[in-house]
Order: C-alpha cells, then structure tokens, then sequence
C-alpha cells in the first residue's frame, strides 16, 4: 500500500484537467453542470441516498502478464502507468510500480501495482508494513477490516480529508518468484464513501478478478493425477437404482474413469451429468458432462465443459439445478480459490459458492456475484422447495451439513446446521418426506427441510471399498436414479 491519501490525491490533482476535459467534452450540455458536481471528490460524502448504480462492462485486462489478471471497467478512463508514476516519486508509491490505472467522473479511482523484494516476506509482513507507512502518514485512516491468507488479503481504510470520507479497498496477490526476487500485486479501489452502497457490486467483482494463473500462482506438481496415490483420480462414477429412494441396487456400470462429485440432472428428457474431471496430467480440476436420452441405458462419450467469463477458476462439486424457464443453473465450489486462500493460521478459509447459467446445459455463462461463502464449505446442493431456495453444504471438518436459504437462488443466508453426522449432502423431496443423502452413503429424512435425523438406512456399493457424493434425481418412468463415486 501506498502513503495512501498522498497518493491519490496528487494523482488525481494531475490527472483531473485531462479526465474532465474527456468526459465534459462528450457529454451533452444539460448534463454537464452535475457531472462537475460528481467529479469533485468531494461529492456527497456522506451520503447513498438516491444513488443510482454505476453502469459498467467488464474485460481481461490485456498486457503482458504471464502469471496473473484481472478485470477492468471498459467505461472508465484508462491511463498511461508510465504517465501516472511520473506524478508520484518513488517515496510516495511506497516501492510499488503501476501495472494499470483507470478512474471515472464520479471520484472512482482502480489501480493494479506490484512490488518486489529480496526478502521473503510472508502476506502478514506485506500487509503490516503498508499499514505502518499509512498511519504514519495519514491522521484520520482507520483499518475497518481485513483478511489475511497465506496468499492474499483483503484490507478496507476509511479516509477522512477535510469535510469529506473516502473509502479504500485492497486486495493483496502473491505472485511467484522472478529474478531473485519475491512479488505480489495490490488492487487498489478507491470511493468517495457516498459511493460504496451503488459501488459494491462493482468492488466485489474487480477483487475477485485478481487471479494468479491456475498453474503458475500453485505447486507446478499439483496437478500431476496419475502419479497421486490418494485424490480424485482413481475415482469413478457409477449409478444405482431404487422405487422407494431407501433401498438401493448397484448397476455394475461405470459411466466415466478419472471422475468424482457427480452431479445430474433432468432437461427435456435428458439426464445429464456433471463431475469433477481430472484426466489430463497438468491441468487443474474440470468440469465433464455425459448424457443420456433413454434412461441411462446408453450415454454419450465425455466432453469437457467450458464456462464462459469463469477466469481461471477450478470448478469442483457440481450441483446442477433446472429453472422454470428452462435453463440450468450449475452451482460449484471454487477449490483453485481455496488452495491460494489457504490461510497462515491453518484456520479453514472463507470458500466461496458460484453459478453459471445455460439454456442447452453444454454450455455456461459464469453469472455476477458469489451465491454464498462461508469457512470450510465444500459440495453445494441446492433445491428449490416450495418459494424457498435451499442451499446445503458440507463442512467435512465438522462432519456436519449446514443450510442457508434464499428467495431467488442468487443471494443465500445461513440458517445453521442441518445435519450433524455427515457431510457432502444431497437432498430430495419425495412422498412429502425429505431425504438427506450423505457421503458414505447415509440417508436422514424430515418433514423440515432444515433439520434431518438419521433413518438407519446406509447404502455401500459392495464391489468397491469406498462408495460417496451421492446425487439422486426421478426418472420419467418413476424410478429413482443415484449418481456416485466408487473407488
């Protein structure tokens, strides 16, 4: 972080002539009197009433950077780093060189920095060294939180200058050695406070976009499968059978090697499934589909999914949902996020939930916003009941299954722990009972769709040593069909 206020208060001095002459000069005249208004920091500080969300369009940002990117806001006015670092002299930038720099005429400023240094310095050092260099310089800036992992972290300032707030958003990236040198990248986002309610959409998104590569920002031998004597890729996906979702019948089939986590789903006839894919040595987790249109008697060879706008995310437990209109709904679990998340406490990190939509369920469109997050979640399964979306979760840790609920399956709120001897759920609605499927296989039933109690019923595929991560769909001929990994 740099000497903060001092910083962007000068860039924006230098920069304002050039940035208002742009805008002012192409926006009509009866306008032009209040968009003066919002280019002056000192715009309603304290104050969101009326304020109307900001209109942006988000693309990768597209230098040279081999290891890592980010999203930029195709509205905004870019700017030259080059000319923006001949403002500032090397004291103020606190050692940090800038990589991009765009702001608008509403008093946004967003920049991306880097730094290096010989040191090994963990992201607690990085953080508490910018922190001291901003209290030193800075009467009235004041941490209102942070989060720190062992390989990024998240810090918010609050500012004040004269009659007026600002708020100051962070996210700090680790990035891999070069040149003898440790690095990391800072997203900066600075508002003036009146503009943190219409703006936090727009933060969230921009903070979520700063990725190292899937492969560059982890262990280069992660992802080496076959070699690996536990993990996924030995796991296989099978199905069983049943007329009353309690007794099951394996069907010796194997629909797909190198899979686990299925997830299925019911579209015009169609069951398709989606897995966790980890066939390719070398390539993070992704997402395979298979298909069938008679029942499961046949299916479709694997293909891998793509989802457009999904970065470089690694989708893992696939949870697919249909909607009224047609559409699916793929819920899934970031565990590239979580990896690089991992924190330096050993405290489990805040795992996040996401969403992509299809209209033909091949192929997805990453949607805005996290559908939920929470410590340790892992394997969303999310059900519509009645107006009510359910959103389960395992906490593996906890061998426990928590519930959050939702109005629109978009924004989820966590209503506590459904189940407590279990975990890697997946629940069903049939014959006005509730059925909780969980990792072993066990089965709980209620007639709340919040708090399940064991039947005694277990399922285990008796030809394999492990049978897990259950997924139950209805077939059209009343069946009961379950998706599953064996090992």
């Amino acid at each position: 972080m740099k000497k903060t206020s001092t910083i962007l208060l000068i860039i924006i001095v230098v920069l304002g002539i050039a940035v208002g002459a742009y805008w002012f000069g192409t926006r009509s005249a009866d306008k032009k009197q209040s968009d003066q208004t919002d280019v002056n920091l000192n715009i309603n500080a304290n104050s969101n009433i009326n304020v109307s969300k900001p209109n942006v369009t988000y693309e990768p940002f597209s230098g040279d950077l081999p290891d890592y990117g980010f999203d930029t806001v195709k509205e905004w006015i870019k700017v030259a780093p080059e000319e923006v670092q001949k403002s500032v002299t090397e004291e103020q930038r606190h050692g940090y060189d800038i990589v991009y720099y765009s702001t608008n005429p509403e008093g946004a400023v967003y920049s991306i920095s880097e730094k290096r240094i010989v040191e090994n310095w963990t992201m607690s050092q990085v953080v508490e060294d910018d922190l001291a260099t901003v209290q030193q310089s800075i009467a009235d800036a004041a941490v209102t939180g942070q989060r720190i992992n062992a390989a990024d972290a998240f810090v918010e300032l609050a500012i004040k200058k004269e009659a007026s707030e600002y708020v100051l958003y962070y996210h700090y990236l680790m990035l891999p050695p070069a040149n003898n040198q440790y690095r990391w990248a800072m997203m900066e986002i600075f508002l003036p406070k009146g503009k943190t309610t219409p703006y936090q959409e727009v933060v969230a998104h921009l903070q979520d976009s700063l990725k190292t590569g899937v492969i560059e920002g982890l262990d280069p031998n992660m992802f080496q499968w076959s070699q690996m004597n536990e993990g996924p890729y030995r796991d296989r996906v099978t199905y069983a059978t049943s007329t009353n979702l309690t007794v099951w019948v394996p069907s010796g089939k194997i629909l797909a090697e190198h899979a686990s986590v299925p997830g299925a789903v019911i579209k015009n006839g169609v069951i398709y499934v989606y897995f966790v894919d980890v066939s390719v040595n070398g390539q993070a987790e992704q997402l395979g589909l298979i298909s069938s249109s008679d029942n499961g008697q046949t299916w479709t060879e694997r293909q891998i999914l793509t989802i457009e706008g999904m970065g470089n995310r690694a989708p893992a437990d696939p949870d697919p949902v249909l909607l009224s209109d047609g559409r699916v709904r793929l819920y899934y679990f970031d565990i590239n996020e979580a990896r690089l998340n991992k924190s330096e406490s050993g405290m489990e990190p805040v795992n996040k939930i996401y969403s992509a939509i299809s209209s033909d369920g091949i192929h997805f469109t990453q949607e805005e916003g996290v559908r939920f997050q929470r410590p340790g979640i892992f394997d969303p399964d999310v059900n519509l009941f009645g107006n009510t979306w359910y959103l389960y979760g395992g906490d593996v840790a906890g061998n426990k299954v928590m519930v959050a609920t939702s109005p629109d399956g978009l924004t989820f709120e966590e209503k506590g722990t459904a189940y407590s001897n279990g975990a890697v759920p997946d629940v069903f609605q049939a014959n006005g009972q509730y059925y909780l499927f969980t990792a072993g296989i066990n089965i709980a039933v209620s007639t709340d769709p919040t708090a399940f109690v064991g039947s005694g019923q277990t399922f285990h595929d008796s030809n394999y040593q492990i049978t897990a991560d259950p997924s139950v769909i209805q077939l059209n001929d009343g069946a009961y069909f379950m998706l599953y990994k064996v090992k």
